[in-house]
């Protein structure tokens, strides 16, 4: 049984000291996400090595149509997708994009909650022993008319059983969160950041009977946020 350990996680503990580093754009990478069918942006972006040498890529809210002009044409946004990198070399690796269909054949999300209940923003995941994990936030409307008319409801772990499989015939168990607190006085969340650690083995050479997660999360009170 694979056991997942939701732990508190202090970045002081991991960073001891401060590091200097500079951030610049990688253009032939960004080239790979600048579509102008289908597939044509999205945000939300987390990444997943898989275990066969692929890389999975998730995505928030996404558009898919067309862009004539700079411009958005017949499309529609769909509230999460995936691509495929077929390599760990996002500048030449192909890459292939999949998003679900609905029952009237439009566009739709890959992950659905199984509730009924709003939508998931995927957030991180991880794979091991042939199977996907990922981390999703449950998000609803509130009936606002302003752009951030939203809230975020709960964390699921939505587990991938044949990853191997192209994402539209995935089959996934949905599993809710026992934590987490979604009130307007806090928010706690998880899954912002998931890890396997580097613990292949146990004591004499014996391997792990389950493997171990790290789970990364944010506390998000009035006027405070910080990380678990």
């Amino acid at each position: 049984m694979l056991r997942i350990i939701l732990g508190s996680i202090l970045l002081a503990n991991v960073v001891r000291a401060a590091a200097s580093f500079t951030a610049i754009p990688l253009p032939e990478c960004a080239a790979r996400f600048r579509n102008t069918n289908g597939w044509t942006g999205a945000d939300g972006i987390a990444s997943v090595a898989l275990e066969d040498g692929r890389t999975l890529w998730l995505f928030g809210d996404t558009w898919i149509g067309a862009i004539r002009d700079g411009r958005h044409q017949h499309a529609t946004m769909v509230n999460n997708t995936v691509a495929l990198e077929y390599g760990r070399d996002l500048a030449r690796d192909r890459l292939d994009f999949f998003w679900g269909r609905a029952t009237n054949h439009q566009p739709a999300a890959i992950f659905v909650p199984v509730d009924g209940r709003g939508f998931f923003w995927p957030a991180s995941g991880v794979a091991v022993n042939g199977r996907l994990f990922v981390f999703a936030q449950q998000i609803e409307r509130t009936g606002g008319t302003g752009t951030f008319a939203f809230r975020g409801v709960a964390t699921w772990l939505l587990e991938v059983t044949n990853p191997a499989a192209p994402p539209p015939e995935w089959k996934t168990v949905q599993r809710k969160l026992p934590y987490g607190q979604f009130g307007n006085a806090r928010h706690l969340a998880f899954g912002g950041a998931a890890a396997v650690p580097a613990l292949a083995q146990a004591s004499h050479g014996h391997p792990l009977p389950d493997p171990l997660r790290c789970l990364h999360g944010a506390d998000g009170g009035r006027g405070s946020r910080h990380s678990l």
